[in-house]
This record gives C-alpha cells, structure tokens and sequence, in this order.
C-alpha cells in the first residue's frame, strides 16, 4: 500500500494497497473461492443491480476490486466477514508503503493489481490523473 500525504491538504492521505492477501486464504481455506466469483456480492446503485466478484486472477497475480465505503449490497455471512478481515487488513499502517512523490515524478501501476485510492485534485491543480487500458 502507499500512504502519501499531500502538502496541499494536510489532513488527506493517499492509500495503495498491495495484493498480498494470502491471510484470507489461509483463514477460510476453499471458502475464499467466492471471492473470484461475480456472484460474491450484489451491489445496488442508483437503482441499477449488478454482481461483482473481490479478487480476480491476472496471470499468476491476485488482483483486487474492493472499496471499504461500498454500501447498499447483499453476500453471504461467510463473505462479510472475509470482507471485514480485508478491510481490516488495508487499513492497518504496517501493510501499507509510503512513498511522497515530486514535482515532475509520477506513478504508474496496475489498476487491477493494487489497492488505492487518491485523494480529490483541486481545480487549480497542476496534478493530472491519466487512465489507460490495453
């Protein structure tokens, strides 16, 4: 994970988490499945429903679609409480990397194979965010 503090607001922080989540499969053995699964969890937003599963396999790499703020969804007890025992996990500072980037530096990384969130850009910011897919 990457804890990144940003001069410009001092009370935000940036979280990157890594895709180290061998914990869950070591505490609920073959259970832990569900989470490869698009039926792991139903979510309902903006009156639309759709199903989505937590981790996803990327070459031998376990990647990750998870946001502790997801609200609104439905999933099996045994499911729940994986998803407590994650979020407990990203949340926790000895599982995350600091890193302060500088002018002119950025980071590029796998949408897919990390954990993270970033914090808001103001309008007057000469930050940009860059997205691409292939």
């Amino acid at each position: 994970m990457i804890y990144n503090d940003y001069p410009l607001f001092s009370n935000v922080k940036r979280i990157i988490n890594s895709d180290d989540y061998n914990f869950i499969f070591e505490k609920y053995g073959k259970k832990s499945d569900v989470l490869f699964h698009d039926e792991c969890l139903a979510h309902f937003s903006n009156n639309k429903f759709f199903q989505k599963r937590i981790f996803l396999k990327i070459s031998n790499n376990i990647g990750i679609s998870f946001s502790p703020l997801l609200n609104k969804f439905k999933c099996t007890e045994d499911v729940y409480s994986m998803l407590m025992d994650i979020s407990a996990f990203i949340h926790q500072k000895e599982n995350q990397y600091r890193l302060r980037l500088s002018k002119n530096q950025c980071i590029v990384f796998s949408n897919y194979l990390y954990l993270h969130s970033r914090t808001k850009f103001p309008k007057d910011s000469p930050r940009t965010l860059f997205r691409f897919w292939f």
